[in-house]
């Protein structure tokens, strides 16, 4: 039996630590970096970094009342202007406009900085300088980046993120999730619109209704090319996280999603260790454990009401956090990426607040 109380706390401190080791870094480097604490950032860090590194510090400053990480957030964005976005016009006004969505990667991008402008406006109250933060100015920008999403056919929302002749999920999961927050704002009509188009896509080409599961690759006759297990567990959290809205979910079933997903986790993996390429029979096609998988198969379970939650954060938080900082592989010493704060956080947030419900 674990006890709940002391897992969150070892939770917390594992956020803690992870955040001054990215603070430290983002002090060194002067953006979010590609790796934190260890290893060579060699290049330039991607736009995600930094989006990614917002939402962390956003999420860190709304859970904590952490100040610093808010005006770190801040700092963040109008670095991110500065190094990512292009200045334009919008009904007079100057923005910032995203690049252009010419392929899967760069709709992923487009989605995070939705995500991102998006989690800056609830840091009302939490700023020592309200005035650093300006609003109108966000707003413009977020409404250029609206925009951006809603010029985007459906159908090409699902270009894989590093080419090929198929269909992919993964972009079209992270602009669901970023519309959805959207939503969660304030409404936005062609917003719900869009993401209800892009859910109706989904059911009718990624679904598997014999399985209860999401495809991640299709081909052009919709034939099941792979699964992944991660992006299962994680369809599943945003599904649950957002069912207030009354978005049309069809056949979409967030504890259907959970329990498949779960299904195979424990069929072909050791129970608390799971890896996330499977192919069309759901076996897999890669069995080493990656990060980003548990934590959003945490998030899921909690959100699911799965019993179960507790036995799988303890191995995970064990495996996967030696000295209470994330290893991208388990059992393997590396880089610590950036983005993968963004992870952390999140299953942090969303099973703390599921299983105190």
């Amino acid at each position: 039996m674990h006890d709940a109380q002391a897992l969150f706390s070892r939770f917390r401190d594992i956020l803690t630590i992870y955040n001054t080791a990215l603070a430290t870094s983002i002090d060194d480097e002067g953006r979010v970096p590609e790796f934190v604490a260890h290893g060579e950032n060699t290049k330039a860090p991607r736009q995600l970094c930094q989006t990614r590194g917002i939402i962390y510090n956003v999420h860190m400053a709304r859970e904590f009342g952490d100040r610093a990480a808010a005006a770190r957030a801040v700092d963040i964005y109008q670095s991110t202007r500065q190094h990512y976005l292009t200045p334009c016009m919008l009904n007079g006004q100057p923005a910032y406009a995203p690049v252009p969505t010419n392929d899967g990667a760069a709709m992923y991008e487009l989605a995070f900085l939705l995500n991102a402008q998006v989690q800056l406006h609830y840091l009302d109250g939490l700023l020592d300088d309200p005035s650093v933060l300006d609003k109108a100015a966000l707003d413009a920008d977020m409404t250029v980046t609206e925009d951006a999403i809603l010029a985007i056919p459906t159908a090409s929302i699902f270009q894989p993120r590093e080419g090929g002749d198929f269909s992919e999920l993964n972009a079209g999961m992270h602009l669901f999730e970023a519309m959805a927050l959207r939503l969660q704002l304030s409404d936005h009509a062609e917003l719900r619109h869009k993401a209800n188009a892009l859910l109706e896509h989904v059911d009718n080409h990624f679904w598997d209704d014999v399985r209860g599961m999401l495809a991640e690759r299709i081909d052009g006759q919709n034939t099941i090319l792979e699964y992944d297990l991660g992006h299962n567990y994680e369809w599943s959290s945003l599904l649950s996280l957002n069912s207030n809205l009354g978005l049309n979910y069809r056949r979409l079933d967030p504890r259907r999603l959970a329990a498949a997903a779960e299904e195979i986790a424990w069929r072909e993996f050791e129970p608390e260790m799971v890896a996330f390429p499977l192919d069309a029979e759901t076996r897999p096609l890669d069995r080493t454990a990656r990060i980003w998988v548990s934590l959003e198969r945490i998030r899921a379970l909690a959100l699911a009401g799965d019993e179960r939650v507790l036995s799988v954060m303890a191995r995970v938080l064990e495996h996967f956090f030696p000295e209470n900082l994330p290893e991208e592989y388990s059992g393997i010493r590396g880089p610590i990426k950036s983005t993968t704060g963004y992870h952390v956080i999140e299953s942090y947030v969303g099973t703390v607040h599921a299983l105190k419900a």
